[in-house]
């Protein structure tokens, strides 16, 4: 058996996804990688499944070259073997690929909302890269509270309101490096989730992957963060809207017992969810059985 896995910026191989593929290449099957610009010349006659992705938002022209796409389009539609679409839009509830107007193709699914799973033929979900997954060890909880999402050039205005809301809560939001915002995530007590450019970003899975009590807004209740745990709220994190956030702060950060409580359930669940290796064999499973 022979897979060609065709893809684009938002899934390099340092990515959730990109380790999951690689843990089928060491099960022994061959399953090869090419950038979508290179496959307008690459030769896929002989491959077995394709596993296509392209950038999904066709308005960042800079990430999706529709010259190459139109013709990389044209070969995914004309290959002959299994097809599989890899769907890494940002939004959890977006298609990216509404242009095919197709939701009976298999598709593996980065973010998956559950709406959306219910709807097309979803055969995997996956998840963004944990920076510091496997990290956490044991650090001391001295920090009470960070806020480090940048404003963005977003549509909406959930950071800023959040932020704004928040300010009488003294969180920290100074713009770290990489390595000294893990340090601090291993130091924190809470740590704020928002939307970005999707329902669930990076500063979710760090928070749990780095034992934080994750308080996020309640966008990601529509989204299955990771493939293989569910979030509970007031359980694994704590949710919030914009009529409840300062109450919701304010009783979290009064009861040291249930930031614990949070900060365990979620560390667990990032433990039990957060699996790209089950992943790839879950993508595997499905290619060997309906192939």
């Amino acid at each position: 058996m022979k897979i060609l896995f065709v893809y684009s910026y938002s899934c390099k191989p340092s990515q959730y996804i990109g380790t999951a593929l690689w843990h089928i290449n060491s099960l022994g099957v061959q399953l090869d990688r090419v950038f979508i610009n290179d496959y307008v010349s690459y030769d896929d006659s002989e491959y077995d499944c394709l596993i296509y992705n392209t950038f999904a938002n066709e308005n960042q022209v800079r990430k999706f070259y529709k010259k190459a796409v139109d013709v990389t389009d044209e070969k995914y539609h004309k290959f002959k073997g299994m097809k599989i679409l890899l769907d890494s839009h940002d939004s959890a509830i977006l298609d990216g690929f509404n242009r095919f107007n197709d939701k009976t193709t298999p598709r593996i699914k980065i973010q998956g909302g559950h709406d959306f799973i219910k709807e097309y033929n979803v055969i995997a979900t996956a998840t963004l890269r944990s920076w510091f997954a496997n990290t956490y060890s044991g650090e001391e909880k001295i920090v009470p509270l960070i806020y480090c999402g940048n404003k963005g050039p977003f549509q909406h205005k959930i950071r800023e309101l959040t932020l704004e809301r928040l300010k009488p809560f003294n969180p920290i939001t100074k713009k770290f490096s990489l390595r000294n915002y893990g340090n601090l995530l291993r130091s924190a007590k809470i740590s704020v989730g928002v939307p970005g450019w999707g329902e669930v970003g990076s500063s979710h899975i760090d928070s749990v992957a780095t034992k934080c009590a994750l308080f996020s807004h309640e966008s990601i209740k529509s989204v299955k963060m990771f493939p293989f745990a569910d979030l509970i709220d007031n359980y694994n994190y704590i949710s919030y809207n914009f009529d409840n956030i300062e109450d919701r702060m304010r009783e979290l950060m009064q009861d040291e017992d249930k930031i614990k409580f949070i900060a365990e359930n979620g560390y667990e669940y990032f433990k039990e969810g957060y699996n790209p290796q089950r992943t790839g064999q879950e993508i595997l499973n499905y290619i060997r059985t309906n192939l």
